[in-house]
């Protein structure tokens, strides 16, 4: 019992930080893409980023992904965990690269 319950505060966990990272890899994009620093690589956000629905629709995405891993949570959380662990992996690296375009073009 104990082991499930930490592997619940290690989901929960997860889950926040990745809803931080989508929405820190939002406002990076916003900000890089409006001073045509950067581009957005998704083809679905490219027609809206710059508007004011842009951060709505980051900020939607990270709470339907994050309701729908702790929901996966409850019927297989192995999975969960692993597919929450990848994300926040990914999303890091994608801040990350954005963070770093932002320092270079500043310098």
């Amino acid at each position: 019992m104990q082991v499930l319950a930490k592997r619940a505060d290690n989901l929960k966990y997860l889950v926040i930080c990745l809803a931080l990272l989508v929405i820190a890899d939002g406002i990076l994009t916003q900000y890089l893409t409006t001073q045509g620093l950067g581009i957005e690589a998704n083809p679905f956000l490219n027609t809206v980023v710059g508007e004011s629905k842009f951060m709505l629709i980051k900020i939607s995405g990270a709470l339907l992904v994050s309701l729908l891993l702790w929901d996966m949570y409850r019927l297989k959380p192995k999975v969960a965990i692993i597919s929450s662990t990848v994300a926040v992996v990914a999303y890091t690296v994608i801040v990350y690269w954005n963070i770093s375009i932002f320092f270079i073009t500043q310098i």
